[in-house]
């Protein structure tokens, strides 16, 4: 009898690909999280053969489709590049080590020989600074 068995079910022993009854371990286990990414699909009914069972209640056939989005790149609102932009403006910023650095002030008179302090007025002087910071973004 068991000759007769194997007959009738050859792939009985095996796990084979072939064996219309298998489920491999993978495809058997769905993840909560692939399931929460499938989306449902209507597919119209002229595209479907349908029976006399489903002509009587008609409603749309649903096809679930695993659908994924990427995650577009925003730059300017990253850490590193915040702190860059803060840096590079004489801005207050806090550092990658969670530190406050304070923003840059004019230091004091200029003592040199050619004399900038007598060339350029205070105003003069922020109006040079600003540009500058301006210039590098």
């Amino acid at each position: 009898m068991s000759e007769y068995s194997d007959e009738i079910d050859p792939y009985h022993d095996s796990n084979s690909d072939r064996d219309p009854d298998y489920l491999s371990e993978n495809d058997s286990f769905i993840s909560a999280a692939s399931r929460s990414s499938l989306v449902n699909i209507a597919i119209p009914e002229h595209i479907i053969t349908s029976s006399d069972s489903e002509e009587d209640h008609p409603e749309e056939n649903v096809l679930s489709v695993k659908m994924t989005k990427k995650r577009k790149r925003t730059p300017h609102k990253w850490k590193r590049n915040v702190r860059k932009y803060e840096r590079n403006s004489s801005m207050q910023y806090t550092n990658s080590e969670n530190r406050v650095i304070e923003a840059k002030k004019q230091g004091l008179r200029c003592q040199c020989r050619n004399e900038c302090f007598d060339k350029f007025t205070e105003i003069e002087r922020d109006n040079i600074v600003g540009n500058y910071s301006q210039i590098l973004h």
